[in-house]
């Protein structure tokens, strides 16, 4: 079987934007899927509990995974996967709002570096894990064959050389009157260390800082992306692979991984949900898989947490 949704094996779910179905007010489900959606807003999950399961292997499918989900450490290699694609997600907003044309690139550039890394990490620790529930299974062969296709590894490949061989370019800035030069690196000393044991002599106990703090979110300055220009006139042939990644690269995700990403959430918040409840000794009013009695019991407690991050 090929692999189309962790919630549905046949074909990937569209809940796009289910009915609500008119009972879920009568018996305050609406409220509960509220509390159980909540924490996870960036997922949108409110539309896979408005959709019912009318096929009964459907069912059985959900609650194989569902079970599986109840292994506390499946739950965090899980959870770390997505906690990565969500950096890559903050990198790709980055680039969206940063103006300069380099800038912009080397975020989309890191983006895509996260999103590698957490294709093959995903592999690797799904690979150490005997799976039983054909929703994981057929997820790990899906990831499998994706993370050793050609177009995957000549991505990663492009990826970390050019971020390696960025990363290794040295220029000096020289900073006279009012004007700046920025030519090629040539052995020149770091003074920076120098300047900082001539003056330690001079402080006094607690000193008040006064650099200026800069927003996380904060871009480049023009001065520094006229610099960044001049680097990039230094060093051509690396900036002008820079610019072709970002061409040729703009749809690197997969949609079946970037939908699996969203689709797991959909348990791992009942899971988190439930959890609260058999703290408290007691068990939740409504069960994810909602058409059908569940055959998986009650869920053990997920300890992995997401908020906000």
């Amino acid at each position: 079987m090929r692999f189309h949704s962790i919630l549905s094996r046949a074909s990937a779910s569209n809940p796009d934007r289910p009915v609500v179905p008119g009972f879920f007010r009568d018996l305050n489900l609406d409220q509960i899927v509220e509390a159980v959606t909540a924490p996870w807003r960036e997922y949108d999950l409110a539309p896979f509990f408005h959709q019912p399961l009318r096929d009964l292997d459907d069912i059985a499918y959900r609650q194989e995974v569902m079970k599986e989900l109840e292994n506390q450490t499946l739950v965090h290699v899980v959870g770390s996967f997505s906690d990565r694609m969500r950096t890559m997600r903050d990198h790709l907003r980055r680039a969206e709002k940063v103006h300069y044309k380099y800038e912009k690139e080397r975020w989309f550039l890191g983006a895509v570096d996260i999103y590698c890394q957490a294709v093959e990490d995903l592999g690797r620790d799904l690979g150490r894990h005997h799976l039983s529930s054909r929703g994981m299974q057929g997820f790990r062969e899906y990831l499998d064959e994706y993370a050793n296709s050609e177009a995957f590894q000549k991505l990663e490949a492009e990826a970390r050389t050019l971020k390696s061989d960025l990363s290794a370019i040295r220029y000096c800035l020289l900073l006279k009157s009012n004007g700046i030069t920025v030519r090629h690196y040539a052995g020149e000393s770091d003074y920076s260390a120098t300047v900082e044991e001539t003056f330690e002599k001079f402080r006094r106990g607690t000193v008040k800082s006064h650099c200026a703090k800069l927003h996380p979110w904060a871009g480049m300055t023009h001065i520094e992306a006229q610099a960044l220009d001049r680097v990039a006139q230094l060093n051509p042939e690396t900036f002008r692979r820079l610019d072709d990644f970002f061409a040729q690269h703009v749809g690197y995700l997969d949609e079946t991984i970037s939908t699996f990403d969203r689709e797991v959430h959909f348990y791992i918040a009942y899971l988190d949900y439930a959890g609260r409840f058999q703290h408290a000794g007691s068990s939740p009013a409504i069960h994810a898989c909602w058409s059908s009695p569940s055959r998986s019991g009650v869920a053990r407690p997920s300890t992995w947490r997401s908020r906000g991050s």
